[in-house]
C-alpha cells in the first residue's frame, strides 16, 4: 500500500497535483487543489518548489494515516508505562508482553516469532 504523488496536465502549461492510492482494493485519486504554474520566471519556479514540498508533506501524512490504521496504532496505549506494565519484581514482564504481541501477530512468519520466544525462555531460565 503506497501513496504516490501524481500530476495532471491542465491548460496553458499548468499542472494539478493529486494523491494516487488504493484503499480496500479500490484505486483512488485525491486532488489536492495545488496548481503548479508554468515555470517561466524564477519566482514561479521557487513557488512551484514550495508547492511540491507541501504536496509531499501531505502525501507523507496520508501514508502515515493508512499505516496507523493498518497496524492499529491508534489503539495503542498513550504512555510508555501503559505499554510496559510492571511485574511484582518492579520490572516489566518481558515474556507476558511478548505473548500479548504474539497473540496479535498476523504475518506468515508467526511460527518463527513463537520459536524465538521459546528459545529466549529457555535461555532465561534461572
Amino acid at each position: 500500500m503506497g501513496v504516490t504523488l501524481g500530476k495532471k496536465q491542465l491548460n496553458k502549461g499548468r499542472i494539478s497535483l493529486y494523491l494516487n492510492y488504493s484503499h480496500n482494493g479500490k484505486r483512488r485519486k485525491e486532488y489536492l487543489g495545488i496548481i503548479l504554474e508554468p515555470p517561466v520566471t524564477p519566482e514561479a519556479r521557487a513557488e512551484n518548489k514550495n508547492k511540491i514540498l507541501i504536496a509531499k508533506q501531505i502525501r507523507a501524512k496520508k501514508e502515515l494515516e493508512f499505516l496507523s490504521v493498518e497496524y492499529a496504532l491508534n489503539k495503542t496505549a498513550e504512555t510508555f508505562e501503559d505499554i510496559l506494565p510492571e511485574a511484582p519484581s518492579n520490572g516489566p514482564d518481558f515474556f507476558r508482553i511478548m505473548n500479548e504481541y504474539l497473540s496479535t501477530y498476523y504475518k506468515k512468519d508467526k511460527k518463527m516469532v513463537k520459536s524465538t520466544i521459546l528459545h529466549l525462555r529457555t535461555f532465561n531460565k534461572p
